[in-house]
């Protein structure tokens, strides 16, 4: 595993033991029986730019060919009004992930705090996720080229 598990809790659920695991490493080397359902990045709202590899959406340019861009113009849902996110189409085969959801934080005050637009993203995880069990990887959203300012 290229990643190196950190901790990890626990949930009880209605549908049973669900866990959430704090990683160390970089998501875009998972290799293949480590592949996962969703994997989130986040960007400004219409903001797709592969910065570096220090960022997400950089990295997955750079190490796995997927343009965030790209995968913006045709999306499988568009949930950015109510919930500050959309949702690819399939991914290629060939990358451990199924689809990418991208959380698109708002700088407008009346969208609210960043920890309010993604507590709202997260509720758009239920019809997403159509109650099947669902594997998610995500960096902490909202930080790396985000928490600079941009003029």
């Amino acid at each position: 595993m290229v990643l190196h598990k950190e901790d990890s809790i626990q949930l009880k659920t209605a549908l049973g033991t669900s866990e959430i695991q704090l990683l160390i490493g970089d998501i875009t080397q998972l290799q293949q029986d480590e592949a996962v359902d969703i994997i989130f990045v986040s960007a400004f709202q219409g903001d797709y730019s592969e910065v570096s590899s220090f960022t997400l959406i950089g990295a997955l340019s750079q190490n796995l060919n997927i343009s965030v861009q790209e995968l913006s113009k045709d999306k499988e849902l568009d949930l950015r009004t109510n919930f500050h996110c959309w949702v690819s189409k399939p991914l290629p085969h060939n990358v451990p992930y199924r689809r990418l959801v991208c959380f698109e934080r708002s700088r407008r005050a009346k969208a609210g705090t960043v920890a309010q637009q993604i507590s709202t993203m997260f509720r758009a995880m239920t019809p997403i996720f159509n109650n099947e069990d669902t594997t998610v990887i995500t960096p902490l959203l909202a930080t790396g080229n985000q928490v600079r300012i941009h003029v």
